[in-house]
């Protein structure tokens, strides 16, 4: 199999995984959404920052140094397993100690415990590093797709049924725990390449070396995605926190489906890192098909947010409606800008993804505050939308320069998605207001109405303006079921 068609091949793997595990985590959100209270996804939310921060601490970069690695991989992977593995323990122990500071800081007690069973997690996440990096580096992603499959399933069924019994935020974490064990057993079970306490130093060293921009870049990139949380959460209080997390969550939901291509695209860029025509071709591509699935998804959530939350997540998510319409362009611009991460990486020039994250964490430091302390949980989702269309548009300029591509040839791939998002927004505003004056429509009809003109608009002009796009969507499609 060719390098394209394996990386087609792995799109359309990745893509299906991708969209099934979110549209799994999402049908769960909406029942524990009316199950929990907003306090308990709040309370879910801190803890989850300062693991996801102590996380950051585990790999190093090396997942990525790994995969752009031409020689020694076994001896690679050994180096960066045991560094992994030792640093996870010290996380942990570090973890279990600074719980009931972390507690005292937001006020929330139970946070103590919370914290201490999820940081379990840290040392089992240790484990999938090596079959996670050697899938991805051989381009054989298909081999995660069960375990996602399964893991994600696991996730859901523990985490309902808790709730059902009335665990509260429990549910959410035994959920979590539960589902990270069941993914790291079978990824050991599945990859050939087992995990090896070896360590060799030079390796260590040229794994830093490459890593070490990458790790900064995580870092920043960290702090621009959890700053608003984190704050937040103590300005605001829990509760306002559980109704931004709920908004944050849906209004990024087209950004965490085609995310997955990122991890995709890098092992492949990297396999063709020094052919230019070549990879401004495939990031072309991957930036057409891209936009056809995330401009639809942003700006059709935009439009029916309000029929969405009161219908699918109930009457007391209503504060988070604003937020989450806001929080659809910061999805939409921050896909954009993902999708030129592993360009900059595969080409050897990851310190631009640090730099333009660092510019995006300085704006959002800024505003931040203010914007809290004066609009509240609105003025968190505006602070953070404007960062990212700031980044997506620092990441586009230089984007051109390194792949030596024309402002045009890249506004000629999106421009069928934009037209065809715009027409589809002022159909469905216009019926909207048209629903207004029939007083006996129901929100559950209008959401059906505004839903189905919305898709049906969208797909009607992209077919008129595009069609060989939309014939290949289709055969790709069919060719990714047999």
């Amino acid at each position: 199999m060719s390098l394209k068609q394996l990386t087609i091949t792995n799109l359309k793997i990745s893509a299906g995984m991708s969209v099934f595990s979110k549209v799994l985590g999402m049908l769960t959100s909406v029942v524990l959404a009316r199950l929990l209270l907003p306090s308990d996804f709040g309370i879910i939310t801190i803890v989850y920052i300062f693991l996801g921060a102590m996380n950051l601490f585990t790999e190093l970069g090396f997942g990525s140094a790994v995969i752009h690695r031409k020689e020694k991989i076994e001896e690679a992977l050994g180096t960066s397993f045991t560094i992994n593995l030792i640093i996870s323990v010290f996380l942990f122990f570090i973890i279990f100690f600074a719980a009931p500071y972390l507690a005292s800081f937001y006020d929330e007690p139970v946070i103590t415990n919370v914290l201490r069973v999820l940081g379990i997690g840290i040392i089992f996440s240790a484990f999938q590093f090596v079959p996670s990096v050697y899938f991805r580096k051989n381009l054989q992603f298909g081999k995660t797709a069960i375990p996602a499959f399964v893991s994600g399933l696991t996730n859901t069924i523990v985490a309902i049924i808790l709730a059902y019994s009335g665990f509260g935020v429990w549910s959410l974490v035994y959920g979590s725990l539960a589902s990270t064990f069941v993914n790291v057993v079978m990824l050991l079970i599945m990859c050939p390449c087992k995990p090896k306490l070896t360590f060799d130093m030079d390796i260590g060293k040229e794994l830093f070396v490459f890593g070490k921009y990458l790790f900064a870049a995580n870092i920043i990139i960290f702090i621009n995605l959890h700053i608003d949380d984190a704050i937040g959460g103590k300005l605001l209080g829990i509760t306002a926190l559980g109704y931004y997390y709920l908004a944050y969550r849906w209004g990024t939901f087209a950004e965490r489906i085609i995310g997955i291509t990122e991890k995709v695209m890098f092992p492949t860029y990297a396999k063709i890192q020094d052919d230019l025509p070549k990879m401004r071709k495939g990031y072309l591509g991957v930036l057409k098909y891209v936009s056809i699935m995330t401009f639809p998804i942003s700006i059709g959530l935009f439009a029916i947010a309000p029929e969405f939350v009161t219908v699918v997540l109930g009457e007391k998510w209503v504060p988070s409606i604003i937020p989450m319409q806001i929080l659809c362009f910061f999805g939409l611009f921050s896909t954009i800008a993902s999708t030129t991460g592993s360009v900059f990486t595969a080409a050897g020039k990851p310190k631009f993804v640090r730099d333009i994250s660092s510019l995006m964490t300085v704006l959002i430091i800024v505003l931040i505050y203010p914007m809290s302390i004066y609009y509240g949980i609105i003025g968190l989702s505006l602070t953070v939308t404007i960062g990212a269309i700031l980044s997506a548009i620092i990441a586009s300029y230089y984007l051109l320069k390194v792949l030596d591509l024309d402002f045009l040839q890249y506004i000629s791939a999106i421009k069928y998605s934009i037209v065809a998002s715009s027409i589809a927004l002022i159909a469905t505003v216009a019926i909207k207001y048209a629903l207004k004056n029939w007083y006996y429509v129901s929100n559950i009809n209008s959401l059906i109405v505004l839903f189905s003109t919305f898709s049906i608009v969208y797909m009607a002009v992209l077919y008129l303006t595009d069609k060989k796009t939309v014939f290949d969507l289709v055969r790709m499609t069919r060719l990714g079921f047999r």
